[in-house]
């Protein structure tokens, strides 16, 4: 009986593990209603993909700065900057993921497709309640763009 229970264990997990990826026009959702473009998975390509061997094909996003200095803050305050970016690379780009080091830090961000030559922008908020002294808080983007991860930053002197 056990033997049985085991095999029927076995087939069923091994069925729930497929992996056909036979259908790649699988359509990924915007989250901006007004976007008519829809992405298929052919439209680009993830580093994060076995499959995926010229890394030179993929978008590249090229931020304008990577750190912004916010200066002397008075405690209390909450300030944002707009770190802007380009796809310098050959395919779409889409960021999937920011986040901050500190729950004091929030990033905003689009999930567009930001297409080759297209700008965009990552919003990064600081509220300075409560972190008096020097700040210096990252935020790390993954994309499917090629590097996967980056990391951008704040500082900022809170007295």
């Amino acid at each position: 009986m056990h033997k049985l229970i085991f095999i029927l264990s076995v087939v069923l997990w091994l069925n729930s593990c497929d992996t056909n990826t036979k259908n790649n026009n699988t359509k990924l959702p915007t989250t901006d209603s007004n976007v008519q473009t829809k992405l298929t998975v052919d439209d680009i390509k993830n580093p994060r993909t076995p499959s995926t061997n010229d890394l030179g094909d993929l978008g590249i996003l090229t931020f304008t700065d990577t750190l912004h200095d916010f200066g002397t803050l008075k405690e209390g305050d909450v300030v944002s900057y707009d770190f802007e970016y380009t796809n310098t690379g050959k395919s779409g780009c889409i960021i999937t993921e920011a986040r901050a080091s500190c729950g004091c830090t929030v990033p905003e961000f689009s999930q567009d497709i930001i297409k080759p030559g297209q700008k965009g922008v990552l919003k990064v908020k600081f509220n300075s309640d409560g972190k008096k002294g020097e700040n210096y808080k990252n935020v790390t983007i993954r994309s499917n763009a090629n590097p996967g991860e980056q990391n951008i930053s704040i500082k900022a002197q809170v007295n």
